[in-house]
């Protein structure tokens, strides 16, 4: 029936769901230091954030212009140590994103999470948030063989709910996240408030939202939209 032709939403974490930037942020500055590297501003990290842990040690080095940077899977493995010790006490729920989650949920809606944030320290931050629960699979960046943008991370996490991109709605404030999505066939949602930014501000989508709780109206107008 045309009323449910949406049944499922894949959510991304960092910038989406919650506010994780000071807990990262804490942690490159901790790694650098070790390194008698300059830190970088909360402000210049959050451009960092969306591509993984990997990803985000490389831009680090790279802004601290290393001249002889460390391997870069050690050097990921002890920012992820470092981490572990900040991402409880530095990262929040953005507003409205628990209430807004559990009356859905009540809808019908089933949910999973797909970040490209490995699925550990995910896992630890939803849990610690109370949030756990609600979602059926976490997808973290090192869940699958690939990760965002590329589509099968979103098809693969459909695929172990027993899913299919049609029933799916992806909402993600970066530009993995709605690449992903439109490759994948998913209708998106842009979280405008997150870390996006330029580079996914310009990028198709299908809804926009400035606050976590304008979700459900967006989530109506895309179900009236949707073909019967």
């Amino acid at each position: 029936m045309k009323q449910n032709a949406y049944k499922v939403l894949l959510l991304d974490l960092d910038g989406t769901l919650v506010d994780s930037a000071p807990g990262l942020a804490e942690a490159l500055n901790q790694f650098l230091s070790e390194l008698d590297l300059p830190a970088p501003s909360l402000a210049e990290v959050i451009p960092m954030i969306g591509d993984g842990a990997r990803k985000l040690v490389e831009r680090a080095l790279l802004w601290a212009c290393a001249n002889s940077p460390p391997d870069l899977d050690s050097a990921t493995a002890r920012f992820l140590q470092l981490y572990a010790e900040t991402l409880i006490a530095d990262t929040r729920l953005y507003k409205s994103v628990n209430e807004t989650l559990l009356s859905l949920s009540n809808q019908g809606w089933r949910m999973a999470v797909c970040t490209n944030k490995p699925e550990t320290p995910s896992r630890t931050i939803l849990e610690n948030l109370g949030l756990a629960h609600l979602f059926e699979q976490i997808a973290g960046g090192d869940s699958f063989p690939v990760r965002k943008p590329d589509p099968r991370h979103l098809t693969d996490c459909l695929q172990a709910m027993e899913s299919h991109p049609r029933e799916a709605v992806m909402i993600g404030d970066g530009h993995n996240d709605l690449l992903a999505g439109q490759a994948a066939g998913l209708a998106t949602i842009w979280a405008r408030y997150g870390y996006g930014g330029e580079r996914a501000a310009g990028l198709l989508r299908d809804e926009v939202i400035s606050t976590f709780s304008e979700l459900p109206e967006s989530l109506r107008r895309l179900q009236a939209r949707c073909p019967a």
